[in-house]
């Protein structure tokens, strides 16, 4: 009986010491009604389970539906006008017990995981490529170390989609951004060379000084 007691209390402080799995989620959501006309945002949420399971997006996704569940009011409170989710993935898993997890899962690696990943194995990819799409960055590893040939032609058109957007881009930039780069040259010029009105004070007061 003695021993029946104490691996019990033993359990209990397991289960009261134990922190929980940090498992941090982003996609894009729905708000407002289908009668109203929806609207699509993107949110980023950490959902701590009690332990590592293989089924969090699932159980992420599948709480979501569920009105009083812990995920669905999580998610309501950061975001209120939340309807329902239009994607999901995971961007990241922290073990608040500071256990070191296995990071081999690629597709539960954080971005900074995927990176050291990728220079680990030598796969030859840039990241920059993805422009922080952590799922298009997942299937793009997978891929290369699944099919390398395969890899070798998608990855030749992403780096080509990549370069004309960014061509785009440079050619085509906005009143605004054009307005802020020219505030912030005439800012750093400022900085630079000092004004007239100034150095004409400066020489004032230090002609007054040696007169006196």
């Amino acid at each position: 009986m003695a021993n029946k007691a104490k691996n019990k209390t033993q359990a209990a402080k397991t289960e009261t010491t134990s922190k929980g799995v940090k498992f941090s989620f982003a996609g894009e959501y729905y708000t407002g009604s289908k009668t109203e006309g929806a609207q699509i945002k993107q949110y980023a949420i950490d959902i701590v389970f009690p332990e590592y399971t293989p089924k969090a997006l699932s159980l992420f996704k599948t709480g979501l539906k569920i009105p009083n569940s812990a995920i669905r009011k999580l998610m309501i409170a950061k975001y209120p006008d939340f309807r329902t989710v239009r994607t999901h993935t995971i961007t990241g898993v922290t073990d608040l017990s500071g256990k070191t997890r296995n990071t081999n899962n690629v597709s539960v690696m954080s971005m900074e995981q995927l990176e050291s990943y990728i220079e680990d194995n030598d796969l030859g990819i840039d990241p920059n490529i993805y422009e922080g799409d952590i799922t298009r960055l997942r299937e793009a590893i997978i891929l290369a170390e699944k099919d390398p040939e395969a890899f070798e032609e998608a990855y030749k058109a992403d780096v080509e989609t990549y370069n004309f957007n960014k061509q785009l881009s440079d050619l085509n930039e906005t009143e605004t951004e054009n307005t802020e780069k020219a505030e912030e040259t005439e800012a750093d010029n400022s900085k630079k060379d000092p004004d007239i009105d100034d150095l004409l004070g400066d020489m004032g007061e230090e002609t007054e000084t040696d007169e006196g």
